[in-house]
């Protein structure tokens, strides 16, 4: 069905006028209501070239009617998905310029995990202005499910694709935005990630921003869940294809700066007949771990059937994750002999943050190559980012027999190496920080007792 596009009265009311999809409100701003959404001791509507028409509509320079944005719990999509569309045209006559996600916006908002913007939502249409807004005062605080805002518009002109919104896009942010919101990361791309760093607008979370990342299809595997990267394009499947490296380091190399003494580039697997999917660890399979004993198999190679390897446990994929007790690390899924590359994986802040139930990292690798056995790793082979855990407490000035999260529970966690390679892991500059953790021991699951 073709729905007609509607036109907004002639005349600005005193009432609010609003449009409500998908989860998002939009309040047309009138020089009835625009106080509500401005702070004029701080900043006006003429401070982004906005301007009342002579119906009393805020319009800009190309006579698009301003709106802000905020939540429609009713309307919010079942997968917690929420895009918030620039310009409304399509659904109405005349186009719209989405100016700013209101003040308390989303402010404690339960249902929503993502926030993304969009263009337009019209086929036989196209947004006549980019995007440009203020984010407002306390805009996504207290809101226990939202995960990621996406700093990206989806671009429904020509094919439809993604682009990065630029830092000056957004020329305010209210530093509690984000108050409360814990769990909330800012995706940007790897092309603008230094530049919302850097800004002085985005200041107050710096720390929240991490790369954009396209990636392909999951696979849910022994407690974790796999998913396959992506290229720029968002559809080149990342491999150990050597026409592919640039493409590969191009998201590898913003890692870099997480860890010390380290080259991302090793991580990639050499170049063979086989070719070998990059994967990362984004998330818990909850049913498996329940079901398990808690014991996490981390995967070198995840396949049965294609050559993957594995290259990080993402930032957050195990956040609260409360069935966790145990992490192990194997070689491959099916059999060794059809493995082609070795286990070289990081571990991102906050990967295992406020895992309450967490007793154990194995520092040991079991190789099915027909002597199935268990080997030692190294430091180098397991590289863990400085607060893995999310801990609040310095390391080296924590109680030995306390472990302090950013919830200020109590965590008693070990992490088991190899007696012959304790030291290295005491000397290394990424695991030194977690010395008080690190407890020497041979480890043969005959006869150990995992959480003694």
């Amino acid at each position: 069905m073709v729905v007609k596009p509607q036109r907004v009265p002639k005349r600005a009311p005193s009432y609010d006028y609003t449009y409500t999809y998908k989860g998002v409100k939009y309040t047309y701003i009138t020089v009835n209501n625009y106080t509500r959404f401005f702070n004029t001791s701080v900043h006006n509507p003429s401070d982004y070239g906005w301007y009342p028409d002579d119906d009393g509509w805020y319009v800009n320079a190309e006579k698009a009617y301003i709106t802000a944005a905020s939540i429609d719990e009713e309307s919010v999509p079942a997968n917690g998905e929420v895009v918030i569309i620039n310009d409304l045209v399509g659904f109405f006559k005349d186009h719209t310029h989405m100016g700013c996600i209101a003040d308390h916006g989303f402010t404690g908002e339960s249902k929503v995990k993502r926030v993304y913007f969009q263009d337009c939502d019209a086929i036989s249409y196209k947004a006549n202005s980019g995007p440009y807004f203020f984010i407002g005062h306390l805009a996504f605080a207290n809101a226990p499910q939202l995960e990621k805002i996406d700093m990206m518009e989806y671009v429904t002109s020509g094919d439809n694709h993604w682009e990065p919104i630029p830092v000056s896009a957004v020329k305010r942010i209210w530093d509690n935005m984000l108050q409360g919101s814990t769990n909330v990361l800012i995706r940007v791309s790897s092309s603008t990630l230094n530049d919302y760093k850097n800004s002085s607008v985005w200041a107050a979370v710096k720390d929240r921003f991490i790369s954009y990342e396209p990636s392909g299809y999951t696979m849910d595997e022994y407690g974790a869940r796999y998913r396959c990267m992506l290229a720029e394009d968002n559809k080149t499947y990342l491999t150990n294809d050597g026409s592919l490296t640039e493409e590969v380091m191009k998201q590898l190399r913003l890692w870099n700066a997480d860890y010390q003494r380290f080259n991302a580039r090793q991580l990639m697997a050499e170049n063979s007949d086989a070719t070998i999917y990059y994967t990362t660890i984004e998330g818990a399979d909850p049913e498996y771990l329940k079901s398990h004993d808690g014991v996490l198999r981390i995967y070198n190679d995840v396949g049965n059937y294609y050559n993957y390897k594995t290259l990080a446990v993402r930032r957050g994929a195990f956040t609260n994750c409360e069935d966790l007790k145990v992490v192990e690390f194997w070689q491959t899924n099916g059999r060794s002999e059809n493995s082609y590359s070795d286990l070289k994986i990081c571990i991102e802040n906050n990967a295992f943050r406020n895992c309450k139930n967490l007793k154990e990292i194995r520092l040991y690798y079991y190789v099915q190559d027909g002597k199935d056995h268990w080997q030692t790793l190294g430091p180098e082979d397991v590289i863990p980012g400085d607060d893995i855990f999310g801990w609040k407490a310095d390391f080296e000035e924590a109680d030995d027999e306390i472990y302090i999260d950013v919830n200020e529970e109590i965590i008693p966690v070990r992490i088991v190496v190899s007696p012959e390679r304790y030291m290295e892991f005491i000397n290394d500059p990424n695991w030194a920080r977690y010395a008080n953790y690190i407890v020497p021991a041979d480890y043969e699951p005959t006869t150990w007792s995992p959480l003694s």
